[in-house]
């Protein structure tokens, strides 16, 4: 039969065990949720530049138009 010491250290030991399987899969979920906002990020700044080139188009072309109306 175990003795209460044993019994407790079995516990503490399976308690650490959880609690390094917890935070090892927190750290890969964070490795992933970093690797997605990162992606996500580099596709808005690509969206930025492409609105910011097709306002600048716009004003150019009415720029034109006013000149030519004047």
């Amino acid at each position: 039969m175990e003795s209460g010491t044993n019994r407790e250290c079995n516990q503490h030991i399976m308690k650490n065990n959880l609690i390094h399987n917890l935070e090892k899969r927190i750290y890969k979920i964070e490795k992933t949720l970093d690797k997605i906002m990162n992606n996500h990020l580099h596709h808005i700044q690509g969206y930025q530049m492409y609105i910011l080139a097709l306002t600048g188009l716009i004003v150019t072309m009415l720029i034109g138009i006013f000149i030519k109306v004047m």
